[in-house]
């Protein structure tokens, strides 16, 4: 981009470079040009998101459950290593996990006219940060509107006001694309894009997700995962239960049917994953709150989630922070 001067068309190696959205790689020029290229502006989005992620995911939990199973939440996604693997690189897929962590966010607030504007811009720049996402996050703006309880008419006017910003904010793009890059450069994007993510069929299922959700939650931690969704299927007539659960699984289970085998691809779904279990705890500290065993029930939950947190840290996260070919690449990994 910055060689060439060319923002919309991207390349490399000469050749027509359609294996991503551009998003990512518009806002890495402008950092690169402001403190110039090298491992550092490269990582920074990652990063800058990474951290957003789990400070809005901490955040949220304690508001809504309290001080322990915000702990918790904070726990099984900041020593989340497929995470934390992701946010020390200079990859799309943090930046993903924020847009759809936003897009659920002001999806689970009563919406009015600012927002559904807002929603439309995201949903608009989460397809140009990771095209295969907008559609799970027309699947959550959809079933934000169904728990609404505006009249039909206002619930016609916000799909009108989304859809409308979502064009407004992908027409530019998607113009001037066509224009540079030929009537399929655009089109490819949004059928064809996805590296076998979109391909979905029996003859590709397979179990490999469940197997990442079980190794990247420490193992031990889908046990309070597991207590959160029964209590948000319990609860699935209110909105942000059944946003919650369709954000922490949605994407797993048709990626379990899709050609693609690559744990990133999950990391949209993880801060909810970590809501999940802070809801879990939760759970748990409210029963024997009856039995006036709160404060016990908290000690013996406390104690192996910081032996399991210690270890964690040690073995896995500092490892994957410290890996890299060289000492330039370890020092920004680690900074």
């Amino acid at each position: 981009m910055i060689r060439r001067g060319e923002p919309i068309i991207m390349y490399w190696n000469g050749n027509t470079f359609t294996d991503k959205t551009p998003l990512q790689f518009w806002m890495n020029s402008l950092i690169t040009l402001a403190l110039g290229l090298n491992e550092f502006s490269i990582r920074l989005v990652s990063a800058i998101s990474g951290l957003v992620v789990i400070a809005v995911t901490t955040w949220y939990s304690y508001k809504r459950f309290g001080a322990i199973p915000a702990l918790f939440a904070w726990a099984s996604l900041a020593l989340n290593q497929v995470f934390i693997w992701r946010a020390r690189s200079g990859n799309l897929d943090t930046l993903t996990a924020l847009l759809f962590v936003l897009i659920v966010f002001l999806s689970l607030t009563k919406l009015s006219t600012k927002k559904c504007i807002a929603l439309g811009v995201l949903l608009a720049l989460i397809f140009l940060q990771r095209t295969m996402m907008l559609y799970f996050g027309l699947c959550i703006v959809g079933m934000a509107l169904v728990y609404e309880k505006e009249p039909l008419g206002v619930r016609a006017a916000y799909i009108v006001t989304i859809f409308s910003f979502l064009s407004l904010t992908l027409l530019p793009w998607i113009k001037i694309g066509d224009l540079r890059g030929g009537p399929g450069y655009v089109s490819y994007f949004f059928f064809d894009s996805s590296h076998g993510a979109t391909n979905i069929g029996t003859q590709f299922a397979h179990t490999e997700y469940f197997l990442f959700l079980y190794y990247s939650l420490q193992r031990r931690l889908i046990i309070p995962l597991l207590i959160g969704v029964g209590a948000a299927l319990i609860a699935w007539r209110e909105k942000k239960s059944a946003i919650m659960l369709f954000a922490s699984f949605s994407l797993l289970f048709l990626l379990s049917f899709s050609e693609a085998h690559n744990n990133w691809y999950l990391a949209p779904a993880m801060p909810f994953w970590s809501i999940l279990i802070a809801q879990g705890i939760y759970a748990v500290l409210t029963v024997t709150k009856r039995f006036k065993l709160q404060k016990a029930a908290a000690i013996l939950m406390l104690i192996p989630l910081l032996y399991i947190s210690y270890k964690t840290f040690t073995i896995n996260i500092y490892a994957i922070i410290r890996g890299g070919a060289n000492e330039i690449e370890k020092k920004t990994a680690t900074y």
